[in-house]
């Protein structure tokens, strides 16, 4: 029924804000689906469904990352998008780049990279009330 569709989006919503996982989301709507006794419908529209719920939780994610930001924050991170003109990449590219030797030119680099990036102010974002394997799987994407 449409309410159980909509009960079950919601449920699918809330634990994407905690796990973006596919197949820890599959399994949930599959325990909810037995639970409440209902036919599984094909696996191409429980994907559906996971994708919708999956993209959902992750536009709210970001909502609530950018409601907690400062006008002077965006304009920090939008800074990250400029390219350099003497090397034609970008602040994150430069930033994202990883020295390849061990030497004390690659330190000073990290060192410059480490300044640049606590320059932002970004340590003062609230993410309290983000799910903390959430904020660690956001984290290792980089």
């Amino acid at each position: 029924s449409a309410n159980t569709q909509k009960q079950l989006i919601e449920y699918l919503i809330e634990l994407a804000l905690e796990n973006d996982d596919s197949i820890y989301l599959m399994k949930k709507t599959i325990d909810f689906l037995t639970r409440k006794r209902i036919i599984f419908p094909s696996i191409a529209t429980l994907e559906d469904i996971i994708s919708r719920c999956r993209d959902k939780a992750e536009n709210n994610l970001f909502s609530i990352l950018l409601c907690s930001l400062t006008d002077i924050q965006i304009e920090k991170l939008e800074s990250l998008f400029q390219i350099y003109e003497e090397t034609k990449i970008t602040k994150l590219a430069w930033l994202k780049d990883i020295p390849g030797k061990a030497n004390p030119e690659s330190f000073m680099s990290i060192c410059k990279k480490v300044e640049v990036i606590a320059s932002m102010g970004l340590g003062t974002i609230n993410v309290s009330h983000i799910n903390r394997n959430r904020f660690l799987q956001l984290a290792r994407l980089g």
